[in-house]
């Protein structure tokens, strides 16, 4: 479709019209669709972990190391050991989810069936 103007180096006209059509072209594949998705979702959730994360260590600043709070005060738990104890197995959790969901993305084969996809458009 492009051929004279990639042949040329004529790249000025016809940029965003590649890359929409690249676009096009990669989710227009199931998979890479659903890998695209589930990436999205992925980048969501380090997001929510960043911001839990935060929200947890102000916590645990704020009222549970300050000796002057009152411990009945407390949320959850009314001991200042066992709420550390339990904000340290929440923030365990959710890096072992942020771990998983890292570990198995390369499995989603995004990059690899969108190489394909552009190598396809390039060599036909």
């Amino acid at each position: 479709r492009f051929k004279e103007e990639i042949e040329n180096n004529d790249f000025e006209n016809v940029r965003e019209k590649l890359l929409t059509d690249y676009i096009y072209r990669n989710l227009s594949d199931p998979l890479i669709w659903s890998g695209t998705i589930k990436m999205i979702l992925v980048g969501a959730f380090d997001s929510l972990f960043m911001m839990s994360k935060l929200l947890v260590h102000l916590y645990i600043l704020q009222f549970v190391v300050r000796v002057d709070f009152p411990e009945g005060e407390l949320l959850l738990v009314q001991d200042r050991l066992g709420s550390l104890y339990l904000a340290m197995a929440f923030l365990l959790i959710l890096f072992g989810a942020q771990h998983w969901f890292h570990y198995i993305t390369p499995t989603w084969r995004v990059a690899g069936l969108s190489r394909r996809v552009l190598q396809h458009g390039v060599l036909s």
